[in-house]
């Protein structure tokens, strides 16, 4: 990890791959807005995938992750809520190092 990494916020790119998935075989249908405080992207990624695991495995495309991943303790907003869909904003903490994220579930 170099300085850059540790020391400041980053937004993060993601590849279309992690970004948008309507299947919803990978991940959430659209994943946005990537920001990683105190850590790298790749751990940001990989912070964002664990937690849509944990999420599928506690009530599929509509569960919710009620504990740590990655040792990283998950807060997460739902908003625009609809029938079929709805958005959430993600805030993953592990001492001072912060992953936030957005993404839309279809459901």
């Amino acid at each position: 990890m170099g300085t850059a990494d540790v020391a400041s916020a980053a937004t993060c790119k993601l590849p279309k791959s992690e970004r948008q998935d309507t299947t919803g075989k990978k991940g959430p249908s659209y994943t946005r807005n990537m920001r990683a405080t105190r850590t790298s992207c790749k751990n940001a990624r990989r912070i964002a995938k664990s937690f849509y695991s944990c999420r599928k495995k506690n009530g599929g495309a509509d569960g919710r992750c009620r504990k740590k991943v990655r040792k990283y303790k998950c807060t997460e907003k739902r908003f625009n809520v609809i029938a079929i869909q709805y958005d959430s904003r993600v805030t993953c903490k592990r001492g001072k190092a912060t992953v936030r994220f957005e993404y839309t579930q279809f459901t």
